[in-house]
């Protein structure tokens, strides 16, 4: 409702846009993919940038490759990537 209101007085509605912008520079920036990621997912994702295959993570860890398919895959989600090499060239960026 008040938004309609903003149209009919545009030196407000440029008033409002200033601070809005202003509010938004004050803001955090959105957290990397790097900083959502857990521990777990951080530590396989090292691994597989060293070219470790699943059985060696899995040992490395201390558990089991299908616990680390499963870190893959929220891994891969997170960074939203298909696999091992894009979320190795995905790590190189950040």
């Amino acid at each position: 409702m008040w938004l309609a209101h903003l149209n009919k007085q545009p030196t407000q509605n440029m008033v409002i846009r200033t601070l809005l912008s202003q509010l938004g520079a004050m803001l955090p920036a959105p957290a990397t993919a790097s900083l959502r990621l857990t521990e777990r997912e951080q530590q396989t994702l090292r691994l597989i940038a060293d070219g470790h295959s699943n059985k060696q993570i899995a040992s490395a860890l201390g558990s089991s490759v299908e616990t680390v398919k499963w870190h893959l895959k929220q891994l891969y989600e997170k960074l939203q990537v298909k696999g091992r090499i894009q979320a190795r060239k995905q790590q190189l960026l950040h």
